[in-house]
């Protein structure tokens, strides 16, 4: 398992700068800094992806003082895994604020019941007819046991 790396002070405030070149203030939505004020959100997505944090990291080392929508086009030609790794760090560091949700619509993840005959529906009458008659069978992987 890839140990979780997180952003230093300036990796953090170079992340946010990047953050708001891809979700920038709009008339209903925050900004990436804005939603995420406190670099809580940014902790989380890094802590969530381990395996994308140094190849994000990266990408806000090699921001320095530039524009950082023209570096986020260069780096999407000239390095597309790297900026695969920093997108998916920014958005969804953006994507899990409730606060983000709630403008969105999103209610968030919720339980839905099923209802008491809603499975027959896929039981009966479905190409599962000839899986349930045929019985359980397998294939053993290399290395393993029939009992």
């Amino acid at each position: 398992m890839t140990p979780v790396v997180l952003p230093s002070e300036a990796q953090a405030a170079a992340l946010r700068r990047l953050g708001d070149a891809l979700a920038p203030h709009s008339a209903t939505m925050p900004s990436f800094s804005e939603a995420d004020k406190s670099g809580r959100f940014l902790t989380r997505a890094f802590e969530a992806l381990p395996d994308h944090g140094p190849s994000a990291l990266a990408a806000a080392d090699g921001l320095g003082d530039g524009e950082p929508g023209v570096y986020l086009e260069r780096l999407s030609s000239e390095q597309p895994e790297t900026f695969a790794a920093l997108h998916l760090i920014l958005v969804g560091a953006y994507l899990i604020n409730r606060r983000v949700w709630k403008r969105l619509g999103y209610p968030g993840r919720r339980p839905v019941p099923l209802l008491d005959d809603e499975a027959d529906f896929y039981l009966e009458g479905s190409g599962l007819d000839r899986v349930i008659a045929r019985g359980p069978i397998y294939r053993p992987t290399p290395g393993s046991r029939l009992r």
